[in-house]
């Protein structure tokens, strides 16, 4: 639909920009190769931004795109501030906001502005799927599954819900339960990778080793960072970097949340861990150094 409304008006700055914003989102769910929608994409924000500079949303898709998949994280910030500048107050803007605090590790930063959204516009199950990830990442288990639980009661088939509920059972101690709400994630990469992890807990490792095989025969060549963290926590270590070796050769977004990803704990003890960080800029020394500072209406 945004390619028939280009076709009738090639400079309508609002429909460059929304499909930007869903090739974008198709890269990053594997729907579409990443080489190509991130291009893609990133070409079409720039043209957006031509068109009209203070366009605020193409600045905060911009900046999603620096880091999530250029791991550019100081343009990443000035874009978002620069978003949040043009609209302030706007809730979209604020939410990218928050992804960017998260990006930068700053969790609890990151939660209080999805707070102020969710106030604003409390059925929003994309709101509530973010604040459950994010207090996943910050180790608030129990708020991590009511955020996941109220996304899922707003929008049953959300793509990630349940991925998202599973693992904060998970690392709350309820395998059981966390197998039971991976069995019902309806995007199959996330729902394997979360049966795999529950598996694991339960003992169950004949069953975590034939989805492993299924999720690597289906979804390596895409999906190497989150094979990672999942094969780090079954304490495979060697193995896990193998596979971060493989997800940094094909810029895999996923590694921008390397930092904050609670699965691999197991290696932060590792002597390669920092050097990866470093690697990709997120070693505390570089996110330390990274101005952005929101203030909210």
């Amino acid at each position: 639909m945004y390619e028939q409304a280009l076709a009738i008006d090639p400079d309508f700055v609002a429909a460059i920009d929304g499909l930007a914003s869903e090739i974008s989102n198709q890269a990053a769910r594997g729907m579409r190769p990443a080489e190509e929608g991130f291009r893609l994409a990133h070409e079409l924000t720039e043209r957006a931004l031509e068109l009209d500079p203070e366009y605020a949303h193409a600045h905060a898709l911009l900046g999603s795109i620096y880091s999530s998949r250029e791991q550019d994280l100081e343009l990443a910030a000035k874009h978002q501030a620069r978003a949040m500048e043009l609209a302030p107050g706007d809730t979209g803007m604020i939410a990218y906001g928050a992804g960017m605090l998260m990006d930068l590790g700053r969790l609890n930063e990151a939660v209080t502005l999805l707070e102020y959204v969710i106030e604003r516009d409390p059925v929003n199950p994309i709101s509530h799927f973010n604040m459950g990830l994010y207090t996943l990442y910050a180790g608030r288990i129990e708020e991590s599954i009511q955020s996941s639980q109220t996304a899922l009661r707003l929008s049953p088939d959300f793509m990630g819900g349940y991925y998202n509920l599973s693992m904060a059972q998970l690392l709350g101690g309820s395998p059981a339960e966390a197998l039971e709400s991976a069995q019902k994630e309806p995007f199959e990469p996330l729902r394997l990778l979360a049966k795999i992890a529950a598996e694991h807990a339960l003992g169950q490792a004949a069953a975590a080793d034939a989805d492993m095989a299924e999720m690597v025969e289906k979804y390596g060549q895409e999906w190497p960072y989150n094979i990672a963290y999942v094969v780090a926590y079954r304490g495979q270590t060697d193995n896990a970097f193998e596979w971060l070796e493989k997800a940094i050769e094909i810029r895999d977004t996923g590694l921008t949340e390397i930092h904050v990803q609670p699965l691999f704990a197991n290696l932060h003890v590792d002597p390669r861990w920092l050097p990866i960080l470093e690697r990709l800029g997120l070693d505390p020394a570089r996110l330390a150094d990274i101005e952005f500072e929101v203030k909210l209406p």
